[in-house]
């Protein structure tokens, strides 16, 4: 899968699409949201707090590099420290072992705590459907 994601407070935001239906940008299959947007549309709904923005958490994005047969993952350098949320991030996003981990400038950490990992996965039938599934995540060691 690719996607993008965030640390937020107490809990992992993560919205994915199957690699199969990803967006194509040159060598690369991406998630074709974005991080402002999905931010918006929850905040709409209430999921995230109105009185924050989207880069003030720690956040990421997965994608598939279709020349080297490779998944890269582009997170924020408070998230890579944790290496038990990786790990979870990881096997929430079905990644190989061999997942190239990259920081990015984009990504910055302004806040950093996760006990609790909330999934939202659009399915491909119906961009209106979303999974939500709650999953503890260790604490940072």
């Amino acid at each position: 899968m690719v996607g993008i994601f965030w640390l937020l407070s107490k809990r992992i935001l993560i919205d994915t699409t199957p690699l199969s239906d990803a967006g194509q940008y040159g060598d690369f299959r991406i998630f074709e949201g974005d991080h402002v947007t999905l931010w918006s549309e929850m905040e709409t709904r209430g999921e995230v707090p109105r009185d924050s923005a989207h880069e003030e958490h720690p956040r990421g994005r997965v994608n598939y590099n279709t020349k080297t047969k490779q998944f890269t993952l582009f997170v924020d350098r408070c998230i890579l420290r944790k290496k038990k949320t990786v790990k979870k991030i990881m096997t929430l996003m079905h990644l190989p072992a061999d997942t190239v981990r990259s920081t990015d400038g984009h990504y910055r950490c302004f806040l950093s705590r996760g006990e609790t990992l909330l999934t939202l996965t659009r399915f491909a039938s119906s961009e209106e459907s979303i999974a939500v599934d709650t999953v503890p995540v260790p604490s940072p060691a």
